[in-house]
């Protein structure tokens, strides 16, 4: 049906734009009911967190926070944000024009106007002495930042795109800079690599601190499982980890989507659930995928799981396979953290043409074992879920992303959280 009145331009609509807000409000009322529950608000330091994809960070903190040091509460980008969504145009939904641009002037005025009414609401209910955000380059929430730093609320960015690939690295910093400059007062983020590109987009040294990955905890503190019968897939979309590719600048004139390789993997895992229906074979989507159709064969097998969204059981579903197979997604270095066999599948001319732009998983140091070829990922499947070989050692590169993979992050995220607060009300 969404997709539905998206074609007919329903969504362009006043009525669209008025019923949207309508509901918007009706669900803000039941968020600002949760928010003075009095579940989890015993602490003397309170954090609220936007929860944008970040189920796993936030189970972590709440499974780690404990007697009376913190209080731990969420909200979502919707409903709280929802009128951004509304009032302000496609090209800064889509990141086309500059936030700060003279253009989105009024906009920008009157949201932060609604910014300052939803700060007094949350915290006559909630009186959260920080925010944590995974960025703050949300068109959404810049307003609710600038509002919250006015009143004495200062906002860590909790980066969780510590695995930004070399093309990024090199061309985001400027386009941040130009585009969406950073106003958060704190940068914790997963290792000195990711430092060094905050510095670049022009965050000061003393405010990023390097702290390592929250979800890393969760793979490395993750239980024994004695039997284990499932095979994990991430998928991808067609175009993904390419789609801000300038292809004049990378000289490449060719085919510029991952569809062979995409279909490559769906062939390899209708072969191999077929060969072992006691296997769950789980196929699971990127949370924000949009090609996300599969060959209607491979759907229909009983022992094949198509897993959508961002659930919050994704360490345990890589605790539980045998095997994980994928691309360019930084799960494969969770579950290799995991010990757990990891495929890196990635062949063809593009990924030849770009490697040299995409994160470097075919290289040694990962724990990754490399498929140049589909019948070579099958053939490493097959090997690993007849347990013929076991899964590679040398990870010293994984640190490199993610800094201390110690089971530890989410202590040193909360004593860093606790000693900024202690600093800033002395301030």
């Amino acid at each position: 049906m969404k997709k539905f009145l998206r074609h007919i331009g329903f969504n362009n609509t006043k009525v669209w734009k008025l019923l949207k807000i309508f509901v918007a409000d009706v669900y803000l009322f039941k968020t600002l009911r949760q928010i003075k529950s009095k579940q989890n608000e015993n602490g003397k330091l309170k954090i609220l967190v936007i929860n944008h994809f970040f189920d796993g960070e936030i189970k972590e903190l709440l499974s780690h926070i404990n007697g009376d040091d913190f209080s731990l509460k969420y909200i979502y980008p919707e409903p709280a944000f929802s009128r951004a969504f509304v009032w302000f145009p496609q090209e800064i939904h889509n990141g086309q024009i500059p936030y700060n641009s003279e253009e989105v002037k009024a906009i920008r005025l009157r949201f932060n106007l609604f910014c300052e009414k939803l700060f007094w609401k949350l915290r006559e209910n909630y009186k959260f002495d920080c925010i944590v955000t995974p960025s703050d380059i949300f068109f959404w929430l810049r307003e609710f930042i600038v509002v919250a730093e006015k009143h004495g609320v200062f906002t860590i960015v909790a980066d969780k795109e510590g695995t930004i690939s070399p093309y990024d690295y090199l061309n985001e910093p400027s386009r941040i800079k130009a585009y969406y400059p950073p106003i958060a007062k704190y940068f914790f983020v997963w290792s000195a690599r990711q430092k060094t590109f905050w510095i670049n987009s022009g965050v000061g040294k003393k405010a990023i601190k390097v702290i390592g990955s929250i979800r890393t905890d969760s793979f490395i503190n993750l239980p024994t499982f004695t039997s284990k019968k499932s095979v994990l897939y991430f998928d991808f979309d067609v175009d993904a980890y390419i789609n801000n590719f300038d292809w004049n600048f990378l000289n490449w004139y060719g085919e510029r989507t991952w569809v062979d390789l995409r279909d490559s993997f769906h062939r390899v895992i209708y072969k191999l659930a077929l060969k072992y229906p006691d296997l769950i074979f789980n196929i699971k989507c990127h949370p924000q995928q949009i090609v996300s159709c599969f060959p209607e064969k491979l759907t229909h097998l009983k022992n094949v799981k198509i897993i959508k969204g961002a659930p919050k059981r994704i360490p345990f579903l890589i605790g539980q396979s045998v095997l994980v197979l994928g691309f360019q997604t930084t799960a494969l270095l969770e579950a290799s953290l995991a010990n757990i066999p990891v495929i890196y599948g990635a062949w063809g001319k593009l990924f030849n043409s770009v490697k040299g732009s995409l994160l470097p998983w075919h290289e040694s140091g990962f724990g990754f074992r490399w498929a140049r070829s589909e019948d070579q990922l099958e053939f490493f499947a097959l090997e690993y879920i007849n347990k013929q070989v076991v899964s590679k050692k040398n990870r010293e590169r994984i640190n490199e992303y993610f800094y201390k993979s110690d089971g530890n992050v989410t202590n040193r995220f909360l004593k860093e959280i606790k000693k900024t607060i202690t600093v800033s009300k002395i301030d």
